[in-house]
């Protein structure tokens, strides 16, 4: 795995032309696969993003987030499954939350979510009417990078890797 966490394993698409003309690199990707670490995901949720992914493991992602609540300052662990939205994003099913070394169950994580609905108010972050967290992999690559691509296929996560087709 690359430095950075993310391995391009497969990837079709073309350099826009009329870019090039205008000295500017866009690319367009048309479908591909992708393997990310925990340092990956990291690495593609906006700066600011509220939750650190720790690690991949058994289908499921692992997250934690830190929240002042008064004088202290509580740790909450979060499980979830990433499947693949109607959409296209990466959805975040909650599967198992803990926070301060209490288990909660995942109820009470969505509506934490809604409860903090405006500290995800970033580029390419969702949170549904049901209080999923969803993530536009194509909005974020595009504002960051100016790479398009079609929205997800398929979303695996092994042990250490996460794989995203599109």
């Amino acid at each position: 795995m690359a430095a950075l966490g993310v391995e391009v394993v497969r990837v079709r698409g073309a350099v826009d032309v009329e870019g090039l003309a205008n000295r500017q690199v866009r690319l367009r990707l048309e479908s591909g696969l992708l393997r990310l670490s925990d340092v990956g995901l990291r690495w593609l949720l906006p700066p600011g993003t509220p939750v650190r992914i720790e690690r991949i493991r058994g289908g499921r992602l692992f997250a934690s987030a830190q929240h002042r609540l008064g004088f202290f300052d509580v740790t909450a662990m979060i499980e979830v499954r990433p499947v693949v939205s109607s959409r296209g994003r990466i959805r975040l099913e909650p599967v198992s939350f803990t926070a301060a070394g209490v288990s909660l169950g995942a109820g009470t994580l969505r509506m934490l979510l809604g409860a903090i609905r405006d500290r995800l108010n970033k580029p390419g972050l969702y949170l549904t009417g049901e209080n999923v967290l969803e993530i536009d992999l194509a909005e974020i690559l595009w504002k960051v990078a100016g790479v398009e691509m079609p929205p997800l296929k398929a979303v695996r996560a092994g042990d250490g890797v996460a794989e995203l087709e599109f």
